[in-house]
């Protein structure tokens, strides 16, 4: 908590790579070099938050259960830490946040695709917007239409959903690299 993690990650991802958990090519293991740094810098924040809430608790609740019979323990458990429920969501709240959000971290630890967590995942398809989504689902729709040959380009442009096929033909070869005429070819054999 009081080191920033981009100080402490060199040191961390050697630590983790000589007891061969970290770039080790097994899933589980580089999920666990991804987590024991998150544990490391959660605990310091949940034993501040916990610890200032139990000592907030007024003595006189660890008395009366003393008067009551109860011994240390269950003063502990029966009184302490049922009052501290709040204390304890606040910091399984604040933790799980914090360590979802850790994009440096899991981006340092987790390099092979296949290992990535659903927050990269989601992190790489940030930039795109909703015109950049319905301009791909636009391109699949029409290269299933090009297949058919008695359809010219510019009425597979209409029916997919562009009034310039000008437009149309600038977005297909941004997506496929090639024009709608080319991809026509190289696929059913026939010019558009």
């Amino acid at each position: 908590m009081m080191f920033p993690v981009f100080s402490t990650i060199i040191p961390v991802f050697r630590m983790e790579a000589a007891w061969g958990i970290a770039s080790s090519g097994n899933r589980w293991l580089s999920l666990l070099a991804v987590i024991l740094p998150q544990i490391a810098g959660n605990l310091c924040f949940a034993t501040i938050v916990l610890m200032g809430f139990i000592q907030s608790v007024p003595i006189e609740l660890e008395e009366s259960a003393y008067v009551g019979g109860c011994h240390v323990f269950q003063a502990y458990f029966h009184i302490i830490m049922p009052a501290a429920k709040s204390s304890f969501a606040t910091v399984a709240i604040f933790s799980f946040l914090w360590s979802y959000n850790d994009l440096f971290t899991q981006n340092f630890f987790l390099r092979v695709p296949r290992e990535k967590t659903i927050t990269l995942l989601l992190n790489r398809h940030q930039g795109q917007t909703f015109y950049d989504l319905l301009n791909a689902e636009r391109v699949r729709r029409a290269k299933e239409l090009l297949e058919n040959p008695a359809l010219r380009i510019s009425e597979i442009a209409e029916q997919v959903g562009y009034a310039d096929t000008a437009h149309f033909s600038r977005v297909f070869k941004k997506l496929e690299g090639v024009s709608a005429g080319e991809w026509r070819n190289a696929h059913c054999g026939r010019q558009g």
